[in-house]
């Protein structure tokens, strides 16, 4: 389901890493911690890939994800949930998706955890349900200062780009 709804598999994957990558540098990532999980993580992606990448013309195209537009995916994913309103919103990948659970269930699994990230397979379960208050501000703290830094880089060339997200 992710790797359909986020168009390229190729691209998904190194944004995935990518996130990932920096979730865990940061000391953002792990459920267990009251963080984002890799399924969390995995979902956050796809969305964005989805939201940023047009349909897929050729396989021939993957693979040919240029520095700035892998850095235009990177922002489009940090400004997309830096702005996302986490204490009211909730994320689903299909709007269809929480359609099919009964009035009571929905309540009681959606609205578990500070964040409200919607597995897109049944039975719909929030994979963010570990967050609280605390840690669902210093992720979203996290997306702003990823935001900050990236528009405070002058990166005008490939080099400078391929700079910024080391």
């Amino acid at each position: 389901q992710l790797v359909v709804h986020a168009r390229s598999p190729a691209v998904f994957q190194h944004l995935l890493a990518f996130v990932r990558a920096w979730a865990q540098q940061v000391g953002l990532y792990g459920q267990v911690f009251g963080y984002l999980g890799g399924y969390s993580w995995a979902i956050l992606c796809a969305h964005a890939c989805n939201s940023f990448l047009s349909p897929i013309e050729s396989l021939a195209s993957i693979e040919h994800l240029s520095v700035d537009d892998f850095y235009a995916l990177v922002h489009t994913f940090f400004l997309t949930f830096a702005t996302f309103n986490w204490p009211i919103q909730a994320l689903r990948l299909h709007a269809k998706s929480a359609k099919t659970l009964a009035r009571g269930d929905r309540a009681s699994v959606q609205s578990r955890g500070s964040m409200r990230i919607i597995s897109p397979c049944p039975p719909y379960h929030n994979t963010a349900r570990s967050t609280i208050d605390s840690t669902r501000d210093l992720i979203a703290r996290g997306f702003e200062r990823v935001v900050e830094l990236l528009n405070s880089v002058n990166s005008t060339t490939s080099e400078e780009k391929s700079a910024a997200l080391q």
